[in-house]
C-alpha cells in the first residue's frame, strides 16, 4: 500500500525588495490596475490604503485574489498577489515553481508600465516559503505521538470513563527558527521570523482516514523530502 499521497498542495513565496523597486506611483494608476487584473485574470482587489509606520512614511498595502496565469499552456492558479511596500507576498496552487513563475510575469508587468528602469525579480534582499499540503498518510496519529505522552492520555480517560469517550491529540506542532543574516540586518532592519511546521488530521476527515494538514516554512521541494522522512522514520 502507498504509504504517502499528497492530495493538494498551496505554496507561498515571499520576498523583500530594497526600498523603491516596486512603482507605486505607476501600479496604482487606474489604468494600470485594470490591466493588472487583466494580466493575471484577477477576481478580487482590495483598494490600497496607507498605513503609518513612521511620522511621513506611509506603507503602500494592496491585495489582489484569486486568478490565473497560463504556464506552458496550463493554468496556474492565484491565490493571492499581495504588496506591502517592499514585501511582494504571492500564493499559488501548485508547486513553487508556480510561485516563481508568477514573480517573473509580475516583472515583465512591472517593465511594461515602466520602461524608464531595468527591473529583476531577483533582485530580493530575502526570499522565504511556506508550503501546505494535505496527504494521505497510511499512520494514524497517534503513532507520532510518544508512547509516554499515548499512554498519559489513556490513564485521563480511563480515570474519567463516566465522562470521556474519547481523548484524541489534534496537532504535531514545532517553532522553526532561522539562523540571521547579521550583515543584512545592520544594513536594512530586517530579520527572518520564526515560522511553525505543522502535522495534523485535517479538519472534515475522521482520524481513522489518516488525512492531514502539513505545513512547512519551506520551498515545496524541501517540503517532500520532510515528508519522505516523516514517512520513513514513522512508518516502520
Amino acid at each position: 500500500m502507498k504509504k504517502l499521497d499528497i492530495l493538494e498542495m498551496n505554496s507561498t513565496e515571499i520576498r523583500i525588495y530594497p526600498q523603491d523597486t516596486i512603482p507605486y506611483d505607476l501600479l496604482l494608476l487606474d489604468e494600470n490596475i485594470k490591466k493588472f487584473q487583466s494580466v493575471f485574470n484577477i477576481s478580487r482587489q482590495d483598494i490600497p490604503f496607507p498605513i503609518p509606520i513612521k511620522e511621513g512614511m506611509p506603507q503602500n498595502v494592496l491585495l489582489f485574489a484569486i486568478g490565473k496565469i497560463n504556464r506552458l499552456e496550463k493554468p496556474v492558479v492565484i491565490l493571492s498577489i499581495q504588496f506591502e511596500d517592499r514585501k511582494v507576498i504571492i500564493q499559488t496552487k501548485g508547486d513553487s515553481s508556480n510561485t516563481q513563475y508568477v514573480f517573473e510575469k509580475l516583472f515583465e508587468f512591472i517593465k511594461d508600465i515602466d520602461s524608464s528602469k531595468k527591473y529583476d525579480p531577483n533582485v530580493e534582499l530575502i526570499r522565504t516559503y511556506e508550503t501546505k499540503s494535505v496527504v494521505k498518510i497510511d499512520i494514524l496519529f497517534d503513532k507520532f505521538i510518544s508512547p509516554k505522552v499515548n499512554r498519559f492520555l489513556r490513564a485521563i480517560k480511563r480515570k474519567n470513563k463516566d465522562r470521556i469517550s474519547e481523548i484524541s491529540p489534534i496537532k504535531f506542532q514545532f517553532l522553526v527558527t532561522f539562523k540571521q543574516d547579521q550583515s543584512l540586518f545592520d544594513k536594512t532592519n530586517i530579520h527572518l521570523s520564526s515560522k511553525p511546521l505543522v502535522l495534523e488530521p485535517r479538519q472534515g476527515h475522521h482520524y481513522s482516514e489518516k488525512i492531514y494538514f502539513f505545513s512547512t516554512p519551506t520551498d515545496s521541494k524541501r517540503h517532500v523530502e520532510i515528508l519522505d522522512e516523516l514517512v520513513a522514520i514513522f512508518a516502520n
